[in-house]
């Protein structure tokens, strides 16, 4: 890198870096108040978290991604 880039990209940092200290009011005022008193979400094991509940495809997978295929594609043309 050359000079002039290399200064560059340390000034573009730096701004991002200082946009990064603000404060935004509406976003804190945002939360309830009560949300300090929720109980702490119950940690799971790996292997309990990551198992699937319940297969989202079925026998009839095919034909309903089929015909909402073809209700995207004829929505897609009449927008044309």
């Amino acid at each position: 890198m050359t000079h002039s880039t290399l200064r560059a990209f340390f000034f573009c940092f730096g701004l991002a870096a200082l946009g990064g200290c603000g404060e935004f009011p509406e976003v804190v005022g945002a939360v309830d108040d009560d949300i300090g008193n929720a109980p702490y979400p119950q940690i799971l094991p790996n292997t309990e978290a990551l198992v699937a509940e319940t297969p989202r495809l079925h026998s009839g997978s095919d034909e309903a991604l089929e015909a909402r295929e073809q209700r995207l594609r004829n929505r897609a043309r009449a927008l044309q």
